[in-house]
């Protein structure tokens, strides 16, 4: 990148922000092909930083000094270019001051609508920069970023191409050999299905067997997918691809981990639903229960769009066919809240356990296992959304009711007293918090083990008190013992395992150990990026912690691009005034020159 701190500086017009947002993307996801990195003398097989201004819509009269920073610093500009571009006084600007720059020859244009003479900003109309035209009838997206990169690395288009030809075959090559197995997999549960199915049209006398095997099958089903870990398939597909002697590069936007996700869900899950909705259609109660199967699967895998989906078809059913307070309902609900959670969906999360929290206590009681379980999930819920002191007394009224119901070592029993730990940690009250969380861990250890997902969940929640207390050795002991076995058992982009990359970050910055935590927080944030959905808590404050990093070392427009992105985040979450966003809003006023 030479002396320039961005790879590229993307200016559009607000109308086409969905093209800038996908264009910034698909750049800074890029890696070179680890051949072509050697045979070209390329310094990086990553474009990245991108640079992609969120004010772009200010009507100030001039760059504001950000900008005009930015565009300094930046090795080439991308103008997405439409008819919106053409008119905007923003775009046009920045063009001129790229080219007062004496970098013309770096302006390369991203077609996404008009034609050239329509659609390119009065500054380049006399120029002939490279156009990559993203329309179908055109270059195509994939093709369209490709003629992009080529250009920005100074080789030719075809040359890119027929690399990244070459590299997906190989991928989706073994994808598809990969999923052979599934298939047959799915092949036998959809036997099974059917064969059940017949059955019961043939004789009402067998239904109640019929709905047994079904129930088996669910379980064979559920339990089987929930066993399969996307990060190691995933580990496997790149260690092919090494083998293969190319590096192990993949296609943009594309990890051995999101691959393997892609197969089970369209090899295996997809297929899964579809014989359930074809065989059970008229069989809504089997139809439920699968549906919450491959709903669980789909959680346990990482896809939560997709888990909704299913959990909310399992609601539906079950409400048609028992009612709101059946058990059944109450869990199917708990079961898409959770999903809720886990996608960042926070509101829609609280609602939902809000209602089986109100239904389950009037119907079955405050200790079934619906109420339970929905009191809990409701009060990490609050705790997301900062309503500290609901979160502390919902939690504070189960934990006896799940020592009554379930007894002290149960492991439900174990995950509500570490919530109560990590609330009153959040509320600062940090003695409570170790008096709680030591001894649960102690228990942790020994019931389910060092290397338990819980287990790890409460290391982590110790070390964060040890740090809030001063106790960094202890803090960074802990984080790093936490990451060690994270990594090796859950895989390298695991959400748990970027919660703990944050946290090691954190004292490590309060260590001084600032430069080890900025590679690790870069790290941290490129699989964020990658494996998790574009709004979600967490990329948030991996986000704002490499922000508050670049500013400290003086990248002010580095930082406010990091902070930018944050609020867009948090933007989306929260309403107008909220604790995080005036933090946000902080920042971002320290990052003007």
């Amino acid at each position: 990148m030479g002396n320039n701190q961005y790879k590229a500086f993307i200016s559009y017009s607000h109308a086409d922000a969905r093209w800038a947002q996908w264009i910034h993307r698909a750049l800074e996801r890029y890696r070179v092909p680890a051949r072509l990195l050697a045979e070209r003398g390329l310094a990086s097989n990553r474009l990245h930083p991108v640079f992609r201004d969120r004010d772009e819509l200010s009507s100030s009269s001039s760059l504001s000094g950000a900008i005009q920073t930015a565009l300094q610093a930046s090795e080439n500009l991308v103008v997405v270019c439409s008819p919106a571009a053409a008119k905007s006084r923003r775009v046009n600007e920045e063009v001129q001051v790229f080219k007062a720059l004496g970098r013309g020859g770096r302006i390369f244009c991203l077609i996404v609508d008009g034609d050239p003479g329509s659609c390119f900003p009065p500054a380049l109309a006399d120029d002939e920069p490279l156009g990559a035209d993203v329309r179908p009838q055109a270059d195509g997206p994939n093709n369209a970023k490709l003629k992009l990169i080529a250009g920005m690395l100074g080789i030719p288009f075809g040359e890119l191409k027929d690399r990244e030809q070459r590299r997906r075959a190989r991928l989706f090559g073994y994808a598809a050999a990969a999923s052979i197995a599934l298939a047959g997999i799915m092949t036998a549960l959809a036997i099974t299905a059917i064969l059940s199915g017949r059955e019961a049209e043939r004789n009402r006398v067998l239904a109640e067997q019929s709905l047994a095997d079904a129930e088996a099958v669910a379980s064979f089903l559920s339990t089987m997918l929930t066993d399969i870990d996307p990060e190691a398939i995933g580990k496997t597909i790149v260690e092919d691809m090494r083998a293969q002697g190319d590096g192990v590069a993949l296609p943009p936007g594309v990890n051995g981990t999101n691959t393997a996700r892609l197969v089970l869900d369209q090899h295996l899950l997809k297929k899964a639903s579809a014989a359930v909705q074809a065989q059970f259609a008229a069989r809504p109660t089997i139809n439920a229960r699968l549906d919450m199967s491959l709903g669980a699967s789909y959680h346990a895998i990482g896809l939560y769009g997709q888990a909704i989906e299913r959990s909310a078809h399992a609601v539906d059913l079950y409400l048609a066919s028992f009612g709101p307070d059946d058990e059944r309902t109450l869990l199917a609900r708990n079961q898409r809240a959770l999903s809720y959670l886990y996608e960042g969906r926070l509101d829609e999360a609280a609602a939902e356990y809000e209602a089986v929290v109100d239904i389950g206590t009037r119907t079955l009681g405050r200790t079934s296992e619906p109420t339970l379980a929905a009191m809990n999930g409701l009060a990490m819920t609050y705790v997301d959304l900062a309503r500290l002191p609901e979160a502390r007394a919902l939690l504070e009224a189960t934990a006896p009711l799940m020592d009554a119901t379930m007894g002290p070592e149960h492991e439900h029993t174990l995950e509500v007293r570490n919530n109560l730990g990590w609330t009153l940690y959040v509320m600062k009250d940090y003695e409570a918090a170790e008096r709680i969380i030591a001894p649960n861990l102690e228990v942790q250890r020994r019931v389910l083990g060092p290397e338990a997902v819980p287990t790890l969940t409460s290391l982590n929640n110790l070390a964060l008190i040890y740090k809030a207390t001063g106790r960094y050795q202890e803090a960074e002991a802990a984080h790093r013992e936490e990451w060690s076995i994270g990594r090796r058992i859950l895989g390298d982009d695991h959400p748990e395992v970027l919660i703990s990359m944050l946290n090691l970050s954190r004292v490590l910055i309060a260590s001084g150990k600032r430069d080890e935590a900025e590679t690790l927080l870069d790290d941290a944030l490129g699989k964020a990026r990658s494996s998790l959905p574009p709004v979600h808590p967490l990329l948030a404050a991996i986000g704002t912690a490499a922000g508050e990093i670049a500013l400290a070392k003086g990248r002010r427009a580095e930082a406010r691009s990091l902070f930018l992105q944050t609020r867009g985040i948090y933007e989306q979450m929260f309403e107008p005034g909220h604790e995080r966003l005036v933090r946000i809003d902080e920042l971002l006023a320290k990052t003007q020159p």
